[in-house]
């Protein structure tokens, strides 16, 4: 993983983790095997540890499972000391969260940007159809005192006051609750 551009590492592993580990068909290979496993070499590679071994430093003895795979055989409890050992486990974890798509940044971001590409629409739908009203009616827009305190701020806000009372929707995004354009 550590020859791919560091924005790009995210999609790759989800990719080979979509693919999911190579494991040859109509071979018989030794028991326990798990992960990715080579015919050629006769080893075992963990994918997970593969895909965010340099997000782990000082995974004690991963290489064996992601650069030279695991070879003996003879020796279950290596396997099982790879399985749950806590390096492993935060990997396993790492590529749990990497596949829920709820919990990713992008999807954070879409969201936020539908809250308010909605809020931004109700807003403007709300000025446009007070604008009609007014246009409909002949009356002015707005008024000679516009201050908080006044009494009669124009047609206008007078009008946009009046949908804000009467909706929650509309008094969420419009007047004071507006939404902020930031440069």
């Amino acid at each position: 993983m550590e020859c791919y551009h560091v924005n790009q590492r995210d999609e790759i592993r989800r990719a080979y983790f979509q693919k999911g580990p190579f494991q040859p068909q109509n071979y018989k290979f030794p028991q326990n095997a798990f992960g990715e496993y080579s015919i050629k070499e006769n080893v075992a590679f963990c994918l997970c540890c593969y895909l965010f071994k340099s997000d782990i430093p000082n995974q004690g003895g991963s290489d064996r499972f992601v650069k030279s795979g695991f070879k003996a055989w003879n020796r279950k409890s290596g396997l099982d000391d790879h399985k749950d050992g806590t390096p492993h486990n935060l990997v396993v974890q790492k590529c749990q969260n990497l596949m829920n798509q709820r919990q990713s940044i992008t999807s954070a971001f879409e969201k936020q940007i539908a809250l308010q590409e909605k809020e931004y629409r109700t807003c403007l739908n709300t000025s446009i159809d007070c604008v009609r009203f007014l246009l409909r009616q002949e009356l002015a827009f707005r008024g000679h005192d516009e201050k908080d305190d006044s009494d009669n701020k124009g047609n206008f806000l007078e009008l946009l006051q009046w949908l804000v009372d009467r909706c929650d929707v509309v008094d969420r995004v419009v007047l004071k609750n507006a939404p902020k354009i930031h440069n």
